[in-house]
């Protein structure tokens, strides 16, 4: 739904792209695969970027809905949660474990 959104906003897959900080070819695949699973394509393209179908305008409003209710969920949590919020990131290496990490038992 956002990167649907993104592109909707941009008229454009490249400038979407670029919003979502993704790959162009990784923006159309699923925008694709959600025209072909609500049965209508949701776009149209021009000479320059793209534009909403009849369809597209219709499915748009739901999106928005959607994730404007997701942020203000995410917003509440935060607020409720105290201490937490952020982003943790683990990084795991495909290199043999270190045996101070994994000591023997």
């Amino acid at each position: 739904m956002r990167y649907f959104k993104a592109v909707a906003d941009a008229s454009s897959f490249v400038c979407g792209a670029y919003y979502l900080n993704v790959a162009q070819p990784a923006l159309s695949r699923p925008i694709a695969k959600l025209g072909d699973d609500v049965g209508q394509a949701l776009f149209v393209r021009l000479n320059k970027g793209v534009s909403l179908t009849d369809a597209g305008e219709r499915f748009y409003e739901r999106p928005v809905a959607i994730l404007e209710s997701v942020r203000q969920l995410t917003d509440e949590m935060a607020t409720e949660g105290g201490d937490f919020s952020g982003t943790a990131t683990l990084a795991t290496s495909a290199h043999s474990p270190n045996e101070a990490a994994y000591p023997e038992r």
